[in-house]
């Protein structure tokens, strides 16, 4: 048997939507990831997908509830562990972090390319492999993914990413997007 892989799509919003699905990032993220696996799979790896996410909009279905949708439709013969953990990006990438260290596998983020630059600073001393994939970005996100890019190495280096990460995991906590 080959190595161990953890595939990890970094869940993008995939609520209030425009254009057809098959254009959308998070859409071409789980197939993307989809097409990674099945690579690795045919190699002779061990390869799961792990979603990390326990975000719930009011009146809308959990966002872990969409991927594991899309995966069963795009990719119904792999292997998807979902845990119902973390809200945004920073915990997301630290608990992927924590399962390939716990499973000592490889680590693959696929994310979607308003992201990438993100989860590659996040994971930058990890030994990580990250894939990115094109789409339409959620319309609020297209102006929020830039300046997280471009603040956060900043907010970091000020020593306030922790105080801004909970101010979105309250948000989120109360079904908020934004």
């Amino acid at each position: 048997m080959g190595r161990k892989y953890l595939l990890v799509p970094i869940p993008k919003n995939p609520y209030s939507r425009i254009g057809p699905l098959r254009w959308q990032d998070w859409w071409r993220q789980v197939e993307k990831t989809s097409s990674l696996a099945r690579k690795l799979k045919a190699e002779g790896h061990e390869t799961w997908v792990v979603l990390l996410s326990d975000f719930k909009p009011r009146g809308k279905l959990p966002e872990l509830e969409i991927y594991q949708q899309a995966f069963a439709q795009v990719a119904p013969e792999l292997e998807v562990k979902a845990y119902r953990e973390t809200n945004d990006t920073l915990g997301q990438v630290e608990r992927s972090l924590e399962l390939r260290d716990k499973e000592q596998a490889v680590l693959v983020f696929v994310s979607a390319w308003m992201q990438y630059p993100r989860v590659v600073y996040l994971a930058r001393k990890e030994g990580a492999r990250h894939y990115g994939v094109f789409g339409i970005p959620q319309p609020a996100f297209a102006l929020i993914d830039p300046f997280c890019m471009l603040t956060y190495p900043l907010v970091e280096w000020l020593g306030l990413g922790r105080f801004f990460q909970r101010i979105l995991l309250r948000r989120r906590e109360e079904g908020r997007i934004l």
